[in-house]
């Protein structure tokens, strides 16, 4: 079922599959009100039905808003081949499954690859010592040439947030936060990723 749900989503994206740009001009403000490089996770009440039970890390965040990628939805599984291909770019094996990414509701058509600091580009972003996103062509390429990052989160789309209002949601306790841990993104175990995440901001299952 995952697998028939990656090829729709892909052929219904294809078409405007371009790179994701960041949100904001600026690079994040480092100040201890900001949270990126952080975890918000969904709580229990969340009203927005869209980001239920999400886990979104926090790529970028400063006065002018907010940024991140939801990182427990998948539309579905595939061939890494396929995917690539959906770009014109040949290569990549066709035995290698991915998950095909929800990152968030907005400019759901638009790419990007979420991965350890391994690898660089013109289009990469440092989120923190260990994680970093890129949107380039370049990272796509590499990839297919078994040059790109060795732990990647293959993305459509994102989150968003004008200024103020993810503080708005917080103060509402629409979200908890939680340090923000490589090892829970890369490890594939999507379904429960919530609920262990939302045990380290600290809430009682």
């Amino acid at each position: 079922m995952r697998t028939v749900r990656f090829l729709c989503v892909f052929v219904a994206c294809l078409a405007m599959a371009v790179p994701v740009t960041s949100a904001h001009g600026a690079e994040p403000e480092s100040h201890s009100r900001f949270l990126t490089g952080q975890f918000l996770v969904a709580a229990r009440k969340m009203p927005d039905p869209r980001f239920g039970k999400t886990v979104v890390l926090i790529t970028e965040h400063d006065t002018t808003g907010a940024m991140g990628f939801v990182i427990n939805k998948i539309f579905g599984e595939g061939p890494l081949s396929t995917f690539l291909n959906g770009f014109g770019i040949k290569g990549g094996s066709s035995e290698e499954t991915i998950g095909l990414h929800y990152g968030g509701p907005v400019e759901i058509g638009l790419a990007a690859v979420l991965h350890g600091t391994d690898y660089s580009d013109s289009s990469t972003k440092r989120i923190s010592k260990n994680l970093a996103w890129s949107s380039h062509r370049d990272v796509f390429e590499a990839i297919a040439a078994g040059k790109g990052p060795k732990k990647r989160v293959f993305i459509l789309g994102y989150s968003g947030w004008a200024a103020g209002q993810l503080e708005s949601e917080l103060a509402r306790e629409d979200w908890l936060t939680a340090p923000a841990d490589a090892e829970l993104i890369f490890d594939k175990d999507f379904d429960t990723l919530w609920g262990r995440i939302l045990a380290k901001a600290g809430i009682k299952l």
